[in-house]
C-alpha cells in the first residue's frame, strides 16, 4: 500500500518537474524567479502533491492496480485541478487580481 501511496505523489511531483523543465530557458525572468523563491508558492505545490497523492488513494479505494496507474492518476489531479479553477473562476466573472502566489500557481496570469 505505501508503495503505490508513494507512487501517487510520485505522479504528482513528476507533473510539477515537468512545469518547470518547460520553463527551463525562460527560468532567468523575474516572475519566475519570484515563484522559485516564494515560500507560499511551494507550500501550495507540496499541499497539491499531498491532495492529489490522497485524491488517487481515494480514487482507487482498495482496487487492484499497479504503481502505474497511481502515478498516472496522481499526476492528472493537480492538472485537472489547475485547468478546473481557471474555468470556474471565468464563469464565475472572478478576479484574480492581488491573488499572487494563487495566481501564479493556476496559471490565472495568462503569462505564465
Amino acid at each position: 500500500m505505501t508503495k503505490l501511496i508513494v507512487a501517487g505523489a510520485i505522479g504528482a511531483t513528476l507533473q510539477e518537474a515537468i512545469y518547470w523543465y518547460d520553463l527551463r530557458y525562460s527560468l532567468q525572468e523575474d516572475k519566475h524567479q519570484a515563484l522559485l523563491k516564494s515560500t507560499e508558492y511551494w507550500i501550495i505545490t507540496v499541499a497539491m502533491i499531498i491532495l492529489a497523492t490522497v485524491g488517487t488513494w481515494i480514487w482507487f479505494d482498495g482496487a487492484k492496480v499497479d504503481a502505474r496507474h497511481y502515478m498516472l492518476v496522481g499526476a492528472s489531479f493537480p492538472l485537472i485541478f489547475k485547468a478546473a479553477v481557471p474555468a470556474v473562476a471565468r464563469r464565475r466573472s472572478v478576479k484574480a487580481g492581488g491573488a499572487g502566489v494563487l495566481q501564479a500557481y493556476f496559471r490565472l496570469g495568462g503569462d505564465l
